[in-house]
């Protein structure tokens, strides 16, 4: 289960990460990106 809880915490530190490149630059690549982590996250 702590593995699990880590990569959870990962995804998440990723996910906003790229949200945050996602809004300064309006980039669709970021925005897939962006949605890729969403689905990382919820494939968890």
């Amino acid at each position: 289960q702590q593995a699990v809880t880590t990569a959870l915490w990962c995804n998440f530190l990723v996910f906003s990460l790229k949200f945050g490149v996602w809004l300064a630059t309006s980039s669709h690549v970021m925005l897939a990106e962006v949605i890729h982590s969403v689905a990382d996250f919820a494939n968890q």
